[in-house]
């Protein structure tokens, strides 16, 4: 979705990579991204990731280099790296649950209660799934989506065509928190809307930073401010689910039977995901491809935008691993299991598997994806993300309005510190030339 004037200003170069599809010769294609990019992209993704969590990155290196697919970490639990373990750990909810206490499950239920997705398992779960499973199709999202999305995105875009600044890790916290307020019915507009979005996402941030890797149950304290701030999150959606409209997210639920309780995890657990990992994905991807050189590609072949998507969340994994914990003593993986202990699935890893992939570590659009791969990055199983198609609609919505405005550098960039899921804290880019 790129902005009208942006259009107008770039036709020319449209029609010629139109005619470029049509005729190889008339326009050389771009070079793929070479060696001293992919190298420049990886440094500056891992500084991302290490920044985050030192102790995350340490597990990750780890396990990478000399734990295998499955290895034991005192104090932690069991880290798994493989791509088929992982798939294996992700489907089997048997041995391995989301509402045990050792994984992130139990942190929700205390905040959230016991209806919020992400610490359900069983029948319960699967019969709440079932009845949200039209909330976040294509279609639904497509619906639901351009009313708040062009907007936003227009103006990011035409301030680059004006060659001006933006910080994409700011526009990413104003894009998903507009997203949640809009799609939970909360109306806003003008400055009162990027006020109210960057407060809807520094709440998801307070509940998320109450997570760390080494989880354990928070405490009294902790839990009533945690819970303080899930009822500032959804409080807003309360009267939206009583009487707002069909096509919000609230009515949606109404009319799909949850009770209002049922709907407060639901909507807390969609605001979380919906925001900090589309908050986090969106600036890493920019900056991955302007470290690639990947811009001026994308801008002469604007339909290879979801390849780019697929390999770029395959590189980056927003979300570098989920928890389960270990429901009962077992062998698997060729290890000893004891029940109880937590399971920490790294999807960064997975999704880097040399025996899935070759050249594991680098961006490659025109390789298809392996289908052990294929849904890591959202989560494969029965708790795979409800709201993929949405993430992946903003995603497409922004690197596509960016592209039209030309090779785009990154001018200042600042990892975040602390962080359970890696990200900027700040990302100015410009379009070359730019002031």
């Amino acid at each position: 979705m790129s902005c009208p004037h942006a259009m107008e200003r770039t036709t020319p170069d449209l029609e010629t990579s139109i005619r470029a599809r049509q005729d190889p010769s008339a326009t050389p294609r771009p070079h793929p991204p070479s060696p001293r990019h992919q190298l420049r992209a990886r440094r500056h993704d891992n500084r991302v990731v290490a920044s985050g969590s030192p102790l995350a990155w340490m597990v990750c290196r780890l396990a990478h280099h000399v734990g295998g697919d499955l290895m034991h970490v005192p104090a932690l639990g069991y880290v798994v790296s493989g791509s088929e373990l992982a798939r294996s750990a992700l489907l089997d909810t048997e041995r391995f649950r989301k509402d045990g206490a050792a994984g992130a499950g139990a942190i929700i239920t205390q905040i959230m209660g016991p209806s919020a997705l992400a610490n359900m398992e069983g029948e319960a779960h699967v019969r709440l799934r079932h009845r949200l499973q039209h909330l976040f199709t294509a279609a639904s999202v497509t619906d639901m989506g351009p009313a708040w999305m062009r907007p936003l995105v227009d103006r990011m875009a035409d301030r680059l065509h004006r060659g001006e600044s933006v910080d994409m890790a700011h526009f990413a916290r104003v894009f998903t928190g507009a997203s949640m307020c809009h799609m939970n019915g909360i109306e806003v507009s003008g400055g009162e809307m990027e006020r109210r979005a960057l407060q809807m996402h520094e709440w998801g941030s307070q509940l998320v930073r109450l997570t760390s890797v080494r989880l354990r149950p928070l405490s009294p304290r902790a839990v009533r401010r945690g819970r303080e701030v899930f009822e500032k999150l959804v409080s807003p959606a309360d009267e939206v689910f009583r009487i707002g409209a069909e096509e919000t997210i609230p009515g949606r639920l109404r009319e799909a039977g949850l009770t209002a309780e049922e709907a407060r995890g639901v909507i807390g657990m969609i605001m979380l995901a919906g925001m900090e990992t589309t908050a986090s994905a969106i600036p890493r991807m920019v900056a991955l491809l302007s470290d690639l050189e990947a811009w001026p590609r994308l801008q002469a072949e604007p339909e290879t935008v979801g390849a780019v998507i697929d390999e770029g969340l395959r590189l980056l994994a927003p979300l570098p691993g989920v928890t389960r914990t270990v429901a009962h003593d077992c062998e698997w993986g060729g290890r000893s299991l004891r029940s109880g202990r937590l399971l920490v699935v790294l999807l960064r890893n997975a999704m880097r598997d040399a025996r899935v992939i070759e050249r594991c570590d680098d961006f490659d659009q025109d390789r298809p994806i392996p289908d052990p791969f294929r849904h890591l990055r959202f989560g494969s199983g029965p708790h795979f993300c409800l709201g993929a198609p949405l993430a992946s609609g903003q995603l497409s919505s922004t690197l596509s309005a960016m592209a039209t405005a030309g090779p785009i550098d990154v001018v200042e960039r600042r990892y975040a510190r602390r962080v359970l899921i890696p990200s900027y804290a700040r990302l100015v880019v410009r379009v070359r030339g730019g002031r």
